[in-house]
């Protein structure tokens, strides 16, 4: 946060209350950074070319068992028919 390096990460799993940690190197930080940068430098480019008037190149649609889930999925009849609707909290295990 705020560019102080950080090398330590936490996963908090809520329903159990359970918590991992994991500790990066160097080198691994390096390779985390480097994949977010592509990502950054593709959503650039389509968004470039999107704003250029091609709406449908640079985000064609790739349906599966995930669009349950999509925040696009109002939008997209492809992810409809894929998978069927799911509220935000049936990803959560029953607490009993």
């Amino acid at each position: 946060m705020l560019r102080t390096p950080c090398h330590t990460v936490e996963l908090h799993h809520l329903p159990t209350g359970e918590v991992v940690e994991w500790e990066h190197t160097d080198e691994s930080l390096a390779r985390h950074l480097s994949r977010a940068e592509e990502v950054a430098l593709e959503a650039g480019e389509a968004d470039e070319r999107y704003r250029a008037g091609d709406t449908e190149a640079p985000f064609p649609p790739s349906p599966g068992p995930l669009c349950s889930w999509c925040d696009f999925r109002r939008h997209c009849p492809e992810g409809r028919t894929a998978a069927p609707d799911k509220l935000p909290w049936d990803a959560l295990s029953d607490p009993s």
